[in-house]
């Protein structure tokens, strides 16, 4: 992609009121070495002309997702829209966006975004980090969920997107089938009778209760711990990034699809109940009216739902990473008793 020209960029700045007046006379891109899966990331430098005024950022990333993977930008772009429509401070472990472009005609989404300072701690996929490191990220990940916990604005996106459940459901189902008859006896009879029973009832248990609870807010979907910037200074937020299959459930969600879908068990059965329970007290700092039972009951309930996630993954997604998610999710599925949690 050609680097966006100045007057675009401009456009994009006052929409989002970096840019209060006068125009980007300049803009320079370079590769950035912040790398994403689905999506290039630029470096940008910025001049502006001399009438110009507002905050005008010097320097930005620049993330541009085009065809065929257009969507994930353009669902990323509607979090950070959806996230700044009032303009009210947004949590600390949001990176601040500068702006943002979505053609539906060309296919293209551009995110203009706050230059992350580093430096950041690492591991080496699907190596663990440390638990301390842990700690902070369920803590962030606490920040950004009760920042919309019992908002108004999470209610009438659930009930945008509950148009296109029914379809949703429909896929789960025919997924499932179809990994069935794909894997053969490399499935036992006992789970793809699981498989089948989730994939007939969990969506319809999982609507009932959410909507019931009062603990519904923003998830970001994909919350592995790869997608969270973990700053070496332990003063510092941590930065959760790439909001691609953002939405609305239990925040337990988020915890059970970094924890069970990602971990091992015997990791998995040291670290889970501590991070939730850190979890909860940082709701709980925040000022949310929650407690351990009813959050560790969504961990196990939404652990159950991590099978009809696998089961569509295994339709776009390689199997290298797919069948150790099933396995894990099986494993966790049996481990926490949640045949429990879907037959109430």
């Amino acid at each position: 992609m050609n680097t966006l020209d100045e007057q675009t960029l401009t456009r994009m700045l006052l929409e989002s009121g970096q840019l209060t007046g006068g125009v980007v006379e300049n803009a320079v891109q370079t590769p950035s070495s912040y790398t994403a899966f689905t999506s290039k990331i630029y470096d940008l430098r910025l001049t502006y002309s001399a009438d110009s005024t507002g905050k005008r950022p010097e320097r930005a990333l620049m993330k541009v997702t085009e065809a065929p993977i257009f969507r994930a930008g353009r669902a990323e772009a509607s979090f950070y829209a959806f996230a700044n429509q009032d303009r009210r401070q947004n949590p600390d472990a949001l990176v601040e966006i500068y702006g943002n472009l979505v053609d539906d005609g060309t296919r293209l989404a551009v995110l203009l975004m706050k230059d992350m300072a580093g430096p950041f701690i690492g591991s080496d996929w699907p190596v663990p980090f440390q638990q301390r490191d842990c700690v902070r990220v369920v803590q962030a990940l606490a920040g950004v969920h009760a920042h919309w916990w019992g908002d108004v604005r999470v209610d009438a996106e659930r009930a945008t997107r509950g148009a296109g459940r029914e379809a949703d459901d429909l896929r789960i189902r025919s997924s499932a089938q179809n990994l069935i008859d794909r894997l053969g006896d490399a499935l036992s009879p006992g789970r793809r009778a699981l498989i089948e029973r989730l994939a007939d009832v969990y969506p319809h248990l999982h609507e009932s209760r959410l909507a019931g609870s009062g603990r519904q807010t923003v998830v970001h979907g994909d919350a592995h711990l790869w997608n969270f910037l973990i700053p070496e200074d332990e003063s510092r937020v941590s930065l959760l990034i790439d909001w691609q299959l953002w939405g609305v459930d239990f925040g337990a969600a988020d915890l059970a699809y970094m924890m069970a879908l990602h971990w091992f068990p015997e990791r998995r059965q040291r670290f889970e109940k501590p991070l939730v329970a850190d979890y909860v007290a940082a709701l709980q700092s925040l000022g949310v009216d929650c407690d351990f039972k009813a959050v560790w009951d969504d961990y196990r309930f939404m652990v159950a739902g991590l099978l009809t996630k696998v089961v569509v993954y295994a339709s776009v997604i390689p199997a290298g990473i797919w069948w150790p998610h099933l396995e894990r999710a099986f494993l966790a599925f049996e481990d926490l008793d949640c045949a429990q949690m879907i037959s109430r």
